[in-house]
């Protein structure tokens, strides 16, 4: 027995010594070496400043009942990336600068100088492809009225508000065109001052666009923006997916079918309409006043959208295809409030 048990343990080892001895694979190794990660940037000059430090600061003197003064000025996106921009009215502060008879007779402790109440605000905004101050006669790709005199908002009601003014594409100039009304006003206000801030937050392309219906009618150029009547859409969506990755939410419209397009325009100043190659992205039904389309809808558009308008139509295309000539109808329309772009990471 016990020669048995050695003759199987010397046939044991000899076998595990012939694997040992005989174990080859064919093989390759492939390596990618000196692999980087880097980030961009996001940075803003404005009027030629970066950072924007006015030596004087704006300064709209001797104002009276009717009298309407500009704050102007051309922001440069001179980062590496396109970027939201906003802007902020802040640190108001109200003050007597001086007294005069009328107004004593009537605020006897010239305590009344609550002037940001009195003062209309307009405000209106121009994407270039060259600098508007070098060529003057340059016709922007893209415009914007945010507020209008007839909207009666009073810069009083603006304070500590940021104010989208849009996307500016990298290498791209946006002029912010703002007017300061003074509307009829009694004697208490006069020798009466103020001083606030003005502040630009620039930001990377995230998710979100906001489409509203804008009044059809030219102020200085431009379509009005119609904000805060409860009609509006968010597009909430991937900047950066293999699919165009979205939820939409549309309120306040009138019931029936709409479809989110790419309206086709080249941003070369031409006028595009009717739009025949504008890009249909989705179907969405209002009902009750409501859409939606839930978080996780996607198409594969194999295509990537830079510098796009958005817009929702009451009309129904096929999500993926053109729409053909396009129907103007304004009044069941939204429309982009700044232009977006999409990346398509399979391309």
């Amino acid at each position: 027995m016990k020669k048995i048990l050695l003759s199987l343990f010397v046939v044991a080892m000899v076998g595990v010594g012939l694997f040992g001895a005989t174990k080859a694979w064919f093989t390759d190794t492939e390596g990618v070496v000196g692999n980087t990660f880097t980030t961009g940037t996001i940075d803003i000059a404005v009027d030629g400043e970066n950072p924007w430090n006015r030596a004087v600061p704006y300064a709209l003197n001797d104002m009276k009942p009717s009298y309407t003064d500009y704050i102007d000025f051309v922001i440069y996106n001179e980062g590496d990336n396109p970027a939201n921009v906003w802007k902020t009215l802040k640190n108001f502060n109200t003050y007597n600068v001086k007294s005069s008879k009328p107004e004593l007779i009537v605020d006897s402790t010239l305590s009344i100088h609550d002037i940001d109440n009195w003062i209309n605000y307009d405000m209106m905004v121009k994407l270039y492809k060259v600098d508007p101050t070098q060529y003057p006669d340059a016709e922007p790709v893209w415009w914007e009225t945010i507020y209008v005199d007839d909207d009666d908002v009073k810069i009083g009601s603006l304070e500590g508000i940021n104010m989208y003014l849009g996307m500016i594409p990298v290498g791209w100039w946006m002029k912010v065109e703002q007017s300061y009304h003074m509307v009829d006003v009694g004697n208490e206000y006069q020798g009466d001052g103020m001083s606030f801030d003005i502040e630009l937050y620039a930001e990377q392309l995230r998710n979100t666009v906001v489409l509203e219906n804008k009044e059809m009618v030219q102020y200085g150029g431009g379509s009005h923006t119609l904000l805060g009547d409860s009609k509006y859409a968010e597009l909430t969506y991937k900047v950066m997916d293999r699919e165009f990755v979205y939820e939409l939410n549309v309120y306040g419209m009138a019931d029936g079918d709409y479809t989110l397009i790419k309206y086709d325009d080249p941003l070369n100043g031409s006028d595009p309409w009717p739009a025949p190659n504008s890009l249909a992205l989705a179907n969405v039904t209002v009902s009750g006043g409501t859409g939606n389309l839930p978080a996780g809808s996607s198409i594969e558009l194999n295509q990537s959208m830079i510098n796009a308008k958005i817009w929702l139509v009451k009309a129904t295309y096929t999500p993926g295809s053109l729409t053909g000539a396009l129907m103007w109808s304004p009044t069941t329309t939204l429309f982009e409030t700044g232009l977006m772009d999409y990346y398509d990471s399979d391309l």
